[in-house]
């Protein structure tokens, strides 16, 4: 009946007054307090840790073609994650989680005539959705004259047939809605959903490359049973059903991963000590094919030694995609977790914990974050972390396990972990050690970050940002973030600082300079707001006259 905004936060002493609007007012809310909190769609985008903005995409949306306040049902989907959104979310929603009512093609299938187009007709008639890969490609003009053909059916045919769900990275999608007028008309911005960047470089702990990666479908996402082209029109990706693990990556986005790890901003030690480990496990392995060694054993489980925010989490999903090319793994996918995911408050809870982990992860990695706290150095009867470690110890010891389990934390605790149990060492063959980025390395990651979001600094506010990182790595501890405290650095300061600063102006042009320009005040206030009163020295020092002076 009526919509209210309140606002929690911890420390909580006071009661606090506010005023509660008629909801009549407010048909999005209304829309998601009657209707889409309850659908499953809702429950995924929650247990994938979409943010606020992103969900309230999906509300506007979904209120539009409900109240059929859309033209067309038709939909694009665009962005890094916009491949995972339209399979895993919007396809598996329209189509009642039934494979069967689901058909995918690539626009690159149709215009070259490898999928005719009264044959695509016969393809869909029965479906309920549509998906339609949008690659980058060079439009001819007999290109343009298909795809705009295709958006006038898709425009007639609006209150009948399947829905289409369109969906590409950003360039391809928007080079299509250049080249076609049809599908500029189509797709307008109340049906496209801009899904967010998962930025590798600035945020290596957290963040996946998009598109870099195998999705992780399990049975209930294997919508489709057919062959997708690679942006070259040579390897296949197979979506085939699964009963127990996710779908196996194509070979191009395995060299992919390989190419990832090789982009990935510093870690040349670490670079190097992979290659040198993955080398020896293809000679062992090629080894064993010749009957020269019989030991049968396939055993590469890791130690990441390493502060925060130096990339460890996402060169484990990297080696996870390698190791499967290399015939190592069966899936290659990886399984994150932590200590607050295994251990358990009563006993044998922890033990069942840690085994379905195990099982989740059989074929691919198990990734350990901040392992070291499993085991305390204090006596505590109720602490149950130990068990995650006897759990642990039977597949660590399997010659063949099919699966790689990799602890991560800081090289100091880690190494304390491995002697609080004498077979812990020894079932940890490889150690990889995760250097701290350099004031360089750093700069590099925000500018790439910068750049991929449509950002440019000027000379003044680049230097400025460079004296910043020069002067946080100097006082750096072992708490320092490194990648992440980079992408915290733009985005809770610069970018906030640029716009505190913009829409402060009386008028605001429509002006794409001003909007993408971040200034050396930027900076500067980005540094008051992330330090306080530790202001960082950013202005240039003045040179300084040593002597005495009489």
């Amino acid at each position: 009946m009526g919509w209210a905004l309140v606002e929690l936060y911890a420390g909580y002493e006071r009661w606090d007054k506010t005023e509660v609007e008629d909801f009549q007012r407010r048909p999005e809310e209304k829309y998601f307090a009657e209707k889409f909190c309850f659908l499953p769609l809702f429950d995924r985008l929650l247990r994938e840790g979409s943010d606020g903005n992103y969900i309230r995409q999906f509300i506007e949306l979904f209120h539009a073609l409900d109240s059929r306040q859309l033209p067309v049902p038709h939909l694009l989907v665009t962005g890094d994650q916009a491949r995972t959104c339209a399979i895993r979310l919007l396809a598996f929603h329209f189509c009642e989680k039934k494979a069967s009512l689901c058909y995918h093609f690539s626009l690159r299938e149709l215009l070259n005539g490898s999928l005719p187009w009264k044959q695509l007709q016969q393809k869909i008639s029965q479906k309920k959705v549509v998906l339609v890969e949008v690659p980058y490609l060079t439009y001819s003009d007999q290109d343009t004259l298909i795809v705009d053909l295709l958006g006038q059916w898709l425009e007639q045919n609006a209150s009948s047939g399947p829905r289409f769900i369109f969906y590409g990275l950003l360039a391809a999608t928007c080079q299509l809605r250049t080249y076609s007028e049809g599908m500029e008309r189509l797709f307008t911005e109340q049906n496209t959903i801009y899904t967010p960047d998962r930025p590798a470089d600035a945020d290596p702990d957290e963040e996946t490359p998009a598109g870099l990666l195998a999705l992780p479908f399990d049975e209930e996402d294997m919508l489709l049973k057919t062959d997708i082209l690679t942006p070259e029109g040579t390897d296949t990706l197979k979506l085939e059903d699964s009963d127990d693990q996710p779908t196996q990556a194509s070979t191009e986005e395995v060299l992919d991963a390989e190419q990832a790890l090789q982009e990935m901003v510093g870690l040349t030690r670490l670079k190097e000590d992979l290659e040198e480990a993955r080398m020896l496990a293809r000679f062992t392995k090629k080894r064993q094919e010749l009957g020269l060694d019989t030991s049968h054993e396939n055993r590469h489980h890791m130690l990441f030694l390493g502060n925060p925010g130096t990339g460890k989490t996402t060169v484990a999903k990297l080696i996870g995609q390698m190791y499967h090319r290399m015939g190592l793994l069966s899936v290659g996918h990886t399984v994150e977790t932590c200590r607050t995911n295994l251990v358990g408050e009563f006993i044998g809870e922890t033990e069942k914990k840690t085994r379905e982990a195990i099982q989740e992860a059989r074929g691919g990695v198990l990734f350990i974050d901040e392992a070291y706290t499993l085991v305390t150095t204090r006596e505590e009867t109720k602490d149950f972390g130990k068990e995650v470690i006897h759990a642990l110890l039977p597949v660590l010891s399997e010659p063949n396990p099919d699966l790689i389990v990799i602890l991560a934390g800081y090289e100091d605790k880690m190494q304390l972990l491995m002697r609080t149990n004498p077979g812990l060492q020894d079932r940890f063959p490889l150690q990889f050690h995760f250097d701290d980025y350099t004031a360089d390395e750093l700069r590099e990651m925000a500018h790439r970050y910068l750049e991929k979001q449509n950002f440019q600094l000027t000379l003044a506010a680049g230097e400025a940002l460079y004296r910043l990182i020069v002067e946080a790595t100097t006082h750096r501890d072992e708490h320092f973030g490194n990648g992440r405290w980079v992408h915290n650095l733009i985005e809770q300061g610069l970018i906030k600082s640029m716009a505190r600063r913009i829409m402060s102006l009386p008028t605001l042009p429509d002006d794409t300079l001003l909007f993408r320009t971040i200034e050396v005040e930027d900076v500067q206030a980005a540094s008051r707001h992330l330090f306080g009163n530790r202001v960082l020295k950013l202005e240039p020092q003045p040179t300084r006259r040593i002597g005495f002076r009489a």
